[in-house]
């Protein structure tokens, strides 16, 4: 068990600087890597089952909020008690802003300073499939989209955004950006190309208890090279996460 947790925290670059913050009420963790979050079986890999063994015998279970995709990167909350959970369990999205980096690749040129989005999303077999239309089992779904900056390389033009959720669902960040054409770069699922990993980060946190919180961390170091390598603005990405 040690060889094996001991090998799992070199792969995934496991270690005290992924906890960027922790007090008595909850813990702001940095995922790095394709890592699952919650573990499906005992024993089995994930970010929980070794917080646990990071940080010892805890009295409240920890749970997420606002889970990450097994691809996708950056901060999330774990709350330490059950004070914290409940207050912001009840109205998640409109008590935590998120907000998510992304690079995206797309025939179409978009005039767009913001966009938004909306409509219903459906699970069908591993995937969500959104509709403008209400089906049954569909939910609904919303996000917000801030253009950031583009270049055009040959007949596509490559997007720096950086998207809010307003109702949080299972890939709807992703299933939404296949729907306009703005596919990300390394999302295999949902159409984009780049099989070597997954644009999509969450880059900053904020939100309200007993004082204002705000959380940022800088991509990957894939993502970093990806973005000045289509010379985006710098400024706007580095005064944010250095």
């Amino acid at each position: 068990m040690i060889k094996r947790r001991n090998q799992f925290l070199k792969k995934f670059n496991f270690n005290y600087k992924n906890i960027i913050f922790i007090n008595d009420n909850f813990l702001i963790f940095n995922k790095i890597g394709t890592i699952k979050m919650i573990p499906t079986k005992n024993n089995e890999e994930s970010i929980i089952n070794y917080l646990y063994t990071y940080l010892g015998d805890l009295l409240f279970p920890l749970r997420v909020l606002s889970r990450l995709d097994i691809t996708t990167t950056g901060l999330f909350i774990f709350p330490l008690n059950s004070c914290f959970y409940f207050k912001f369990r009840k109205n998640l999205i409109k008590n935590i802003l998120k907000y998510y980096l992304v690079i995206s690749k797309s025939n179409i040129n978009f005039k767009h300073k913001k966009l938004k989005i909306s409509g219903y999303l459906k699970k069908i077999r591993n995937r969500m499939i959104f509709s403008k239309k209400f089906h049954n089992k569909s939910v609904f779904s919303k996000t917000n989209l801030f253009f950031v900056d583009k270049r055009k390389i040959g007949n596509f033009y490559y997007y720096l955004l950086v998207c809010t959720i307003v109702s949080g669902k299972t890939h709807q960040i992703r299933c939404h950006l296949l729907y306009l054409n703005l596919k990300i770069l390394g999302d295999m699922k949902y159409g984009g190309s780049l099989k070597s990993f997954n644009n999509l980060h969450s880059w900053k946190i904020s939100f309200f208890y007993k004082k204002n919180f705000i959380f940022y961390t800088p991509p990957s170091l894939d993502f970093i090279n990806l973005y000045k390598y289509f010379n985006f603005k710098k400024k706007f990405f580095y005064e944010r996460t250095n």
